[in-house]
């Protein structure tokens, strides 16, 4: 027999469970994962355990989606798994886990986001969801490096398909790195103006400035910080920046 089935069999209540607002199903889950059980992947998948609890997401309390992404997360191994996100709500529900004023959400969302964007089909859908908007604009002058990074990979992997891009679509990710280049962070700016020079004289970007980045360059040209100073004054030749 189906060694898939028989424990489909064994954990058929999950889905009833959930219904009536058990929540501890998740942590037993999380704990089968963890143990190592044999096809838990697919017996997630044949159970539509995560199915129905993206599609049901509002049920759900900070704590409770934490575990529900730790469990998609989890399951991120091959290209099988992917391929099933793409099928179920959780693309659908990026928007909703997005406006969370929870950081431990939304670094789980982008970071389950950058490990599938790696699969075609499941990176088609996210450019056609235009989820790319919400990502982008989840990051904050305040934001923290690490969270930077986060959706700064996001966008690399993106551009990696430009040719699927609209126009806004890459506006959206343009204007991120001027936002990066505008934060409180050196490293984020360094980083920040080294990505969009590199996007921008690679031809990624149009070289249409803002008034916001003409005026910020003209700062970071005289910056302390030499490394900092040095690039923007690269780029600054662009525009005739003294």
């Amino acid at each position: 027999m189906d060694i898939t089935i028989t424990k489909a069999k064994r954990t058929k209540s999950w889905i009833e469970r959930m219904k009536t607002k058990d929540k501890t199903v998740l942590g037993e889950i999380l704990n089968l994962i963890i143990r190592g059980e044999k096809d838990i992947d697919k017996i997630v998948i044949k159970c539509n355990v995560l199915e129905w609890s993206y599609i049901h997401i509002e049920l759900w309390k900070d704590n409770e989606l934490e575990l529900i992404l730790s469990i998609t997360s989890s399951l991120i191994v091959d290209d099988v798994f992917k391929e099933y996100l793409t099928q179920c709500s959780f693309i659908k529900c990026v928007n909703y886990l997005m406006k969370k004023t929870n950081e431990e959400i939304k670094q789980r969302v982008i970071m389950i986001l950058n490990l599938c964007l790696v699969n075609d089909t499941f990176r088609k859908k996210c450019i056609e969801s235009n989820i790319q908007k919400i990502i982008v604009h989840s990051f904050k002058r305040e934001s923290t490096h690490f969270y930077y990074q986060n959706v700064s990979y996001f966008c690399k992997l993106y551009l990696l398909k430009k040719e699927y891009l609209s126009d806004n679509q890459i506006n959206d990710i343009r204007r991120f790195y001027i936002h990066a280049i505008c934060s409180k962070s050196t490293p984020i700016i360094l980083d920040g103006l080294n990505c969009f020079y590199y996007f921008a004289t690679t031809m990624f970007f149009t070289l249409s400035p803002t008034t916001e980045f003409l005026h910020r360059l003209s700062e970071l040209v005289h910056h302390k910080n030499s490394s900092l100073s040095r690039l923007a004054s690269n780029f600054a030749s662009f525009y005739q920046i003294e």
